[in-house]
């Protein structure tokens, strides 16, 4: 099996710790939104599937080959079919990011069961979004910082 990119809460999605590295950016809208990191000895896909330019966005990692790594370089902007056309292997990760903090949330998935085990991954962090949002609702800030 392959191992899972590891991550840190805080920080940015596309170097999910203090050791990534950046090896290849195919999409850039202010910051990199589809690349490669290297991890050690290991090479991971990074997509943010939503929310680019909202306070919370979607991130999907996996393990990709050096074949995968090629059929995104010769894609041409045409990404998205490239992606779908991607068997993936071992386990992948979903991250929420927010643009001052970095990964707030995490959740791993099974490719070998990839449209459930997504579905199930998106589902946990939603309810924990809710959650979250829930209880800053009902946060009161001190006066001082209330005005």
């Amino acid at each position: 099996m392959v191992d899972t990119v590891s991550m840190q809460e805080g920080r940015p999605p596309w170097k999910p710790t203090l050791d990534s590295a950046v090896i290849a950016e195919y999409r850039y809208y202010d910051i990199p939104l589809i690349g490669v990191i290297e991890q050690g000895d290991r090479r991971y896909l990074f997509w943010c599937l939503d929310g680019a330019d909202e306070p919370l966005s979607l991130w999907f990692y996996a393990y990709i080959t050096e074949g995968q790594i090629k059929r995104l370089e010769a894609a041409h902007e045409d990404f998205d079919e490239v992606f779908r056309a991607m068997d993936f292997e071992g386990w992948g990760r979903l991250a929420l990011a927010t643009p001052n903090v970095g990964i707030v949330d995490y959740e791993d998935f099974d490719m070998d069961d990839h449209p459930e085990s997504v579905r199930v991954a998106i589902r946990k962090l939603k309810e924990r979004v809710h959650q979250l949002s829930a209880l800053a609702d009902e946060f009161e800030p001190p006066m001082a910082l209330a005005r």
